[in-house]
Parts: C-alpha cells; sequence; structure tokens
C-alpha cells in the first residue's frame, strides 16, 4: 500500500474527517490538497502532518517488529 492509499483510507473510515477537512486543518485550499493527493509522491513532512491530525504518527520500525492494532504499513513487500 502507499501512502496516498492509506491516508485515503484512513479517511474514508473517520466519520468525522474529509479530505477537504483535512486539508483545511493543514492550511490548504480543497484545490492545493487535491493537488497534493494527486501527487507521485507524497513528501514526509506532508505525510506527517497528516496523519497526526488523523490521530497517527508516521515512525520507522524494523522490518519484522511486532506492530500495535490499527498499525498500517507503507511500501515494503505489502506493496
Amino acid at each position: 500500500m502507499d501512502a496516498k492509499d492509506v491516508l485515503r483510507d484512513l479517511i474514508e473510515e473517520s466519520p468525522v474527517w474529509s479530505q477537504n477537512k483535512l486539508g483545511a486543518k493543514l492550511g490548504f485550499t480543497p484545490q492545493a490538497m487535491n493537488h497534493r493527493m494527486r501527487a507521485v509522491d507524497l513528501k514526509a513532512g506532508f505525510l506527517a502532518d497528516a496523519l497526526s491530525a488523523l490521530g497517527y504518527e508516521l515512525v520507522a520500525v524494523p522490518v519484522g517488529s511486532r506492530l500495535p492494532n490499527g498499525s498500517r504499513t507503507i511500501g515494503g513487500e505489502g506493496r
């Protein structure tokens, strides 16, 4: 799964967030947020800020580590 897929899934699963609401929280117009979500790759800073707003954090863990329930993996073998 790539970063955009994870963000889209988290937004869709949330009863309170939409892409536009998240964009507004991050200081983006709807058009700018849409542009960011269509980018080939998301910048780490944007991803960390968006995940934080959704109640998640961006971390690096050793491959094979046990992850807490509700964790999402971006890239790697699951891609």
